[in-house]
């Protein structure tokens, strides 16, 4: 098992807390750059060595001596009480570094990869992402350990569609499933743009196999011909509408994407026995108080109550993942901050006391995989995001990690919630059934209905010509969705108790 505190009892200069002994794998260029920046900046963090298998033993790096091979490890890592390992080797392929981290994770101490590192902060300079890791500072918790051997063993060799493959979420998933040498990647976007911008990406870093398919999930018919071309082994269902104030004012179109899309999707799975289906859906589909939380709640149900569909074959392990805001994603706060304080400012928050879940989209992509690979159907598994943050102090510290002082060199300022905006959202972590085998990973299976619901369930799905306007379409939510309470359910509440005291005027 790999060690949850430090072997040595050796104080930093600040305190009395024991610091983490590090070695970094690989001697180059990505090696040199991340001894540098632990040296700098790292706090905490000790770097006791370099190893390579190709570097003399002895060779200096940036002050740091270069220990051995991995025929050394087993003798430096009980030497200099080692915990963890950096690997800096960016250019082997993903299943070799698998096979690497698994055999140093042997000697019980932990694995960490550089291009997670690298990408923590999706394009802040790397002085600021190993400032004691200003995600950690920002999120209040360090980047979760991620099983890369199970990953690899899950995803290699299988053909994976990934749906809404252009978007952020999507996107992501692309870049980390091509790392573990899959059979081939179906990538189905309807926005050509953003599935180009993942070819380029794809392209340039030497990934070949991979069709890129443009087509809506509401099309079903079109969607059938890809099902029929291809023998899909596991799906990734990150399609969706996600922007709170965009659902909030197209209810229809929102639906016909996250509850019509999805059942499409799922239907074909099913017919053709694909193995895996996942859904990706979010923090905001609990106890949500807006359109598209209550849309994507509506996913979660279909996916847990999957038997009670007709199209239902009894082979495909159906589940759902969720979790929170995703730094670096399109829309989401991290971009917009840095584009204001790069301008100078104000920084806009919409609230001061505004708190949300925090996760980088390669920590969420990688852990994604890794909830896939325990999937045994009916499950939604949720990633921990440990404590919510208030907007306001990452928002701080952003401009902080620029040094500007807030109040003097640059302003916060606050806009006002938005329709539909939760002061907090949740995960119920605390409501979760089960623990999985890792720390970050919780499971909830206690939403499967009982048959006379989930025979309601099924009836509602199948009536979309509810949504002839947008006020049906609101009304079909809210009966499907009881929890589901905004000024939109209110209003709803109040038409429904005028109409039954007008039916018993009539009566």
């Amino acid at each position: 098992m790999s060690p949850t505190t430090p072997r040595n009892n050796y104080p930093t200069l600040e305190n009395s807390t024991p610091v983490w002994n590090i070695a970094i794998y690989g001697a180059g260029s990505a090696g040199k750059l991340l001894s540098k920046e632990i040296t700098c900046n790292g706090k905490q963090r000790r770097l006791v060595g370099i190893f390579d298998d190709s570097a003399v033993p002895g060779t200096d790096v940036n002050g740091i001596k270069v220990l051995g091979g991995e025929d050394s490890l087993a003798y430096w890592i009980n030497e200099l009480k080692i915990d963890e390992i950096y690997l800096a080797i960016p250019s082997l392929a993903a299943s070799v570094q698998a096979a690497l981290a698994k055999r140093i994770q042997a000697h019980g101490i932990r694995v960490q990869t550089l291009p997670v590192i690298q990408d923590l902060l999706g394009g802040l300079p790397l002085k600021k992402q190993l400032n004691d890791d200003l995600l950690s500072a920002v999120i209040g918790r360090e980047i979760r350990d991620i099983d890369l051997p199970r990953i690899s063993s899950f995803i290699t060799g299988k053909t994976i569609l990934v749906t809404g493959a252009g978007g952020s979420i999507g996107s992501e998933l692309a870049k980390q499933l091509s790392r573990f040498e899959p059979a081939h990647l179906l990538l189905l976007d309807q926005y050509d743009t953003h599935l180009h911008e993942i070819q380029i990406w794809l392209d340039d870093h030497n990934f070949k196999n991979y069709t890129p398919v443009l087509a809506n999930i509401r099309e079903k018919d079109s969607l059938a011909d890809l099902f029929m071309s291809w023998k899909i082994d596991l799906i990734i269902h990150a399609a969706a509408i996600k922007h709170v104030p965009m659902a909030e004012d197209n209810i229809r179109e929102t639906l016909k994407t996250n509850v019509s899309g999805t059942i499409n999707v799922l239907e074909l799975a099913c017919r053709y026995d694909v193995p895996y289906f996942l859904q990706i859906s979010t923090d905001k589909a609990v106890r949500p108080t807006n359109i598209m939380g209550a849309s994507k709640r509506v996913g979660e149900l279909i996916c847990q109550n999957v038997a009670a569909f007709p199209f239902y074959n009894g082979k495909t392990v159906v589940s759902a993942v969720r979790f929170g805001n995703v730094l670096g994603s399109n829309g989401s706060v991290l971009p917009r901050f840095i584009g204001q304080i790069e301008s100078g400012g104000p920084v806009t928050v919409t609230h001061p006391d505004i708190e949300r879940f925090f996760m980088h989209t390669s920590e969420a992509a990688q852990l994604v995989l890794q909830a896939a690979s325990l999937a045994e159907g009916g499950e939604i598994f949720i990633l921990d995001m440990g404590e919510s943050v208030r907007v306001a102090d990452f928002a701080q510290r952003l401009c902080e990690s620029y040094n500007l002082e807030v109040g003097k060199d640059i302003e916060i300022l606050y806009s006002g919630l938005r329709p539909g905006e939760k002061i907090k959202e949740e995960l119920i972590i605390q409501d979760a059934e089960e623990e999985t085998c890792y720390d970050s990973i919780y499971i909830i299976t206690s939403n499967i209905l009982n048959s006379r619901d989930a025979y309601h369930l099924v009836n509602m799905i199948g009536l979309p010509h509810k949504w002839s306007s947008e006020d049906e379409a609101c009304r079909w939510l809210c009966q499907l969705v009881p929890e589901y309470t905004s000024a939109k359910r209110q209003q709803f509440d109040i038409q429904e108790a005028l109409r039954f005291e007008l039916a018993s005027v009539s009566a």
